[in-house]
């Protein structure tokens, strides 16, 4: 009976696992790779189900290799994650260029998914951390604890404790103090006075004090503590402060990106091999944020032909490509005046050629005169002011408009458009950028004028802290109604990416011959702008509660 139930289970297990015909799943981390986060997580995935991974690094951008099973090739496919199938013989081959003596190459075999902790306070934003926004979208189980957890003696239960960029002083964070009449801020002190009454503290700094004294426990218990970070060592000194032993800067560069060979230099130098030639990398030029107000203005600027005055601040940004529409910036407040005297230069009928574009701060700052100049020395070129009710370049400070003073108090709110038409300037507009064709409509009717000018583009910053706590309905692409028209690809905005199609593909595909192929909203990087939908005449964009 024995036998006959093991002959019958293991054709059972024969069943559903085919023997395979390659050897080997191979997950490139190159440009290749088609989601790299989400490799990440079918990588810690496959280490979950007891199968090992062999972590290639150097090769092809730190790839991955795994004994081929059906259900991890299928798992790529879900996830949208590329991955090759290839033989015995090309896997040795691969590991054979690998281990040349001359390149800086490793093989590093992964045996066992790490256990995560992530110490954050529970009322946190899953996007107030990029730790945790990478891991969730990677698909990467960890959990959130914080201070019962850590008092309850959790800690020893992980392999890998993440902090959350935390004050252990119990002070609330320095840095956000001039928000503390603001309610979430005083939302975020109660909830921490209340857990520290509840684990029988009088007084916060007590709670962290003893927080601090068993994250310092969980780091004794390993031999060596290093401490990993680009730049200054914030984290390092926070971690010495609590008394507990680490290596830091004394071994990690203090200037530059990281990656594994300076790492394995730094903290292995015998072991390093010497340095190999630099990989190409693709661009990464600084852009505007995905649902940056100033993004509607730029890309209407950038169609018409006027010369365009800009300003210091995040909207410099505009004079790259694709928008490309600025074409001078010199300092604060030099917008308005390099306009006027553009104007002047050009003489009788350059009235419809010249722009200026001010931020709402930098405008306070010193733009004011520069516009009772124009006002007063007759000039009729336009304004735009960029109003996102905040000073965002330098970190989120009040300004005269936003109704609060740089401590977080109510302060009287000057209204813009009420301080233009006291100046003297007689056609003053508002408009929502993110509107893009209305706006244009606008742009082009003050610019057409042979008088001064105001139009006041009125929509907040994306990064303000009550944006980012309104979760955003985020757009999508209707991809069997895009025809490839690129309208929204010519945003610049980075939640848009854009794949071609190789030849023939656009017919196997469904679509015109013709057409080169499609755009797609990365729905993760969508902050709910609209601007691309406005500007879709297809409807291939749509909102996602009109799913």
């Amino acid at each position: 009976m024995l036998k006959k139930t093991i002959f019958i289970l293991l054709i059972f297990i024969l069943g559903i696992i085919p023997i395979s015909k390659a050897a080997w799943v191979l997950i490139p981390m190159d440009k290749v790779q088609k989601n790299h986060l989400k490799a990440y997580g079918v990588a810690y995935w496959i280490l979950n189900k007891g199968a090992e991974v062999e972590w290639l690094l150097n090769y092809r951008g730190g790839s991955y290799l795994v004994k081929y099973h059906e259900i991890f090739e299928n798992e790529c496919i879900i996830r949208g994650v590329t991955s090759q199938v290839i033989t015995d013989v090309q896997a040795s081959s691969i590991k054979q260029q690998i281990l040349q003596p001359d390149v800086n190459m490793d093989i590093i075999e992964l045996q066992k998914a790490p256990r995560i902790a992530v110490y954050s306070p529970k009322n946190k934003q899953p996007w107030d951390d990029a730790v945790t926004l990478a891991l969730t979208y990677a698909e990467i189980p960890y959990d959130v604890v914080y201070d019962h957890e850590v008092m309850s003696g959790m800690l020893p239960t992980y392999d890998w404790l993440h902090l959350h960029h935390e004050d252990f002083t119990g002070q609330y964070g320095k840095f956000w103090a001039h928000y503390r009449n603001y309610p979430w801020y005083k939302e975020d002190v109660a909830a921490t006075e209340q857990i520290a009454s509840e684990l029988g503290f009088e007084k916060v700094s007590e709670l962290k004090l003893a927080v601090t004294k068993k994250i310092r426990d969980f780091a004794a218990s390993v031999d060596e503590l290093i401490i990993v970070e680009e730049l200054d060592p914030f984290l390092e000194l926070h971690i010495k402060a609590m008394g507990i032993e680490c290596k830091g800067k004394e071994l990690i560069p203090n200037q530059g990106e990281l990656n594994t060979a300076i790492l394995r230099a730094a903290v292995d130098p015998q072991s390093a091999p010497g340095l190999y030639q630099a990989p190409e990398l693709p661009m990464r030029p600084p852009n505007m944020c995905p649902g940056c107000p100033h993004r509607g203005i730029f890309f209407n600027l950038s169609r018409m032909k006027v010369f365009v005055s800009g300003d210091i601040g995040c909207y410099t940004l505009g004079f790259l490509p694709p928008l490309s529409a600025m074409d001078s910036t010199v300092c604060m407040g030099a917008s308005v005046p390099i306009a006027h005297g553009m104007e002047k230069a050009l003489g009788e009928g350059a009235h419809d050629k010249v722009v200026s574009v001010i931020g709402d701060s930098t405008f306070f700052h010193s733009g004011i005169t520069g516009l009772i100049n124009s006002v007063y020395n007759d000039s009729s070129s336009t304004l735009i002011i960029l109003d996102n009710r905040i000073t965002a370049m330098t970190g989120q400070q009040q300004n005269p408009s936003t109704g609060y003073s740089i401590k977080g108090e109510a302060a009287h709110a000057i209204d813009i458009e009420a301080l233009c038409r006291a100046i003297g300037v007689k056609h003053v507009y508002v408009v929502n950028p993110h509107e893009v064709p209305e706006t244009r409509k606008i742009l082009k009717e003050a610019v057409s004028l042979d008088e001064p000018s105001v139009i006041i583009s009125k929509a907040p910053c994306v990064l303000l802290p009550e944006m980012k706590l309104k979760k955003p309905v985020c757009h999508f692409t209707n991809q069997e109604n895009c025809v490839g028209c690129m309208s929204c690809i010519r945003l610049g905005c980075p939640a848009i990416s854009w794949t071609t199609f190789s030849e023939g593909e656009a017919e196997k595909r469904g679509y015109k011959k013709r057409q080169k192929g499609i755009s797609k909203i990365d729905e993760i990087l969508c902050n709910d702008c609209g601007q691309c939908a406005s500007l879709c005449k297809f409807n291939a964009i749509t909102r996602g509660e009109e799913k």
